[in-house]
């Protein structure tokens, strides 16, 4: 596509121009860039499946299932597994790129309409033996507020991030900690 690729284009001349005009601790931000910011700020993912990924020597590994989203309801996928392929496609074909670029490629492949379908081939723990497994894509609200009673008379809650629902997490966790049995 022509546009696409005078896009891409404009985006990569701004981006190595600027680089070369800008102080060492600031970058220029591609539209990639700002949708991830926006997505972070917001607070939710239109659609995912909940899985926290990391790369670790060159494999996707699964830090994570998050709570009540595609990923934990299929109670296939659990933290340590490996991701090997999404619909379809290798996350060994990835190999000689950086960590950050993997887990972009990954992630963005997981990602897509809820309500769509995607099929992640996981390796299970030592035992190397793979499974498919087929989610349906949700809007994934990501959890910024926990909290806990300490003590009869002390509750903590703890805000890891801000964004669009932190409020409504943080007055949830609130009453969650501060309600004594009796419901007072």
């Amino acid at each position: 596509n022509t546009a696409e690729a005078k896009a891409a284009c404009r985006e990569s001349v701004l981006k190595s121009g600027l680089s070369a005009c800008l102080d060492p601790f600031s970058r220029f931000l591609g539209k990639e860039d700002t949708t991830e910011i926006r997505e972070g700020l917001r607070g939710s993912i239109d659609g995912g499946v909940g899985l926290d990924l990391r790369v670790e020597n060159g494999h996707v590994v699964v830090l994570g299932v998050s709570p009540n989203t595609p990923a934990d309801f299929s109670q296939k996928i659990e933290k340590g597994d490996v991701i090997v392929a999404v619909d379809g496609e290798s996350t060994h074909s990835y190999q000689g790129l950086s960590n950050m670029e993997v887990l972009r490629r990954v992630v963005s492949r997981l990602r897509g309409s809820p309500g769509s379908a995607v099929t992640v081939v996981v390796e299970k723990g030592d035992s190397h033996r793979t499974e498919p497994v087929v989610l349906e894509r949700s809007e994934i609200v990501v959890p910024t507020v926990s909290g806990a009673v300490m003590r009869e008379d002390v509750a903590y809650v703890r805000i890891r991030q801000f964004t669009g629902h932190t409020p409504e997490q943080f007055l949830h966790a609130l009453l969650s900690t501060t309600l004594r049995d009796d419901g007072s």
